[in-house]
């Protein structure tokens, strides 16, 4: 019987990136196995934006918002969950996570999946997202909230 080499994890980049003219930071582990393109990383996370400003900026999350951009040259999803246990996490707080990513990958250039840990400086741990790709194929957005 031989064995299976199992090779080496995927590189793991971690990064810690505090958004400008807030209070947020999110540490973040970018994933380079798998690559994004800059035309739907924006255009998902600008997708998110759009629905989450919809909602009252102080009002709360109340669990997960998860965006799956579909219909581009790459589908991808951003999630965000707010904290397991006290969930302090305002829609206010969801699109300056949404802007900081996009400010993140513009000003990095990395452009590959990952997930972070999103902490403010006065509230504590907030809660965690990820930014994927999800290898579906339909014509439009979809929103889970």
């Amino acid at each position: 019987m031989s064995a299976t080499a199992i090779g080496p994890p995927p590189p793991r980049e971690n990064i810690r990136y505090p958004i400008p003219s807030s209070t947020i930071t999110l540490d973040i582990i970018l994933d380079e196995s798998k690559p994004l393109r800059p035309s739907s990383v924006n255009a998902c996370l600008s997708g998110a934006s759009t629905i989450a400003r919809k909602h009252p900026p102080s009002s709360l999350t109340e669990g997960v918002f998860k965006y799956t951009a579909l219909g581009g040259p790459l589908e991808m999803q951003v999630g965000i969950v707010g904290g397991v246990l006290v969930n302090e996490l305002t829609w206010g707080d969801v699109v300056m996570v949404l802007e900081g990513l996009e400010r993140f990958y513009v000003e990095s250039g990395k452009w590959v999946a990952g997930i972070w840990y999103l902490r403010d400086e006065k509230r504590g741990a907030l809660g965690d997202g990820y930014v994927e790709p999800t290898g579906a194929q339909s014509p439009e957005g979809v929103v889970e909230e």
